[in-house]
């Protein structure tokens, strides 16, 4: 099974609770893709469904990206997982999207 990660740290509360009371869990993923023999997927989108779905104690509806999605998509499937992580980047090192243990 592969690590979720993610760059977005900042997470705002309000949202996470429409996202609650919408029962919203919907996280897009990218495709896996390997980094030093270990396998990850970003979060895309839904960074705030995933904290609402953490809250709550529920699984996340894990969908995953296409190119149609996210121009960026078609960069992993190139080999280009340097370019993929920059294109899809928010600003803060990367890290486990559940535990939050840092990863880069």
């Amino acid at each position: 099974m592969a690590t979720i990660i993610t760059s977005q740290d900042h997470i705002d509360d309000e949202i996470v609770a429409a996202k609650q009371a919408e029962g919203d869990y919907m996280v897009l993923l990218s495709p896996e893709f390997e980094v030093d023999g270990e396998t990850y997927q970003v979060v895309i989108d839904g960074h705030h469904s995933l904290a609402a779905a953490k809250a709550d104690g529920v699984e996340p509806d894990y969908e995953i990206a296409t190119s149609q999605d996210h121009d960026a998509i078609g960069m992993i499937a190139k080999g280009e997982i340097d370019a993929f992580l920059e294109a899809v980047y928010h600003g803060h090192d990367y890290r486990n999207a559940i535990t939050g243990e840092w990863i880069w």
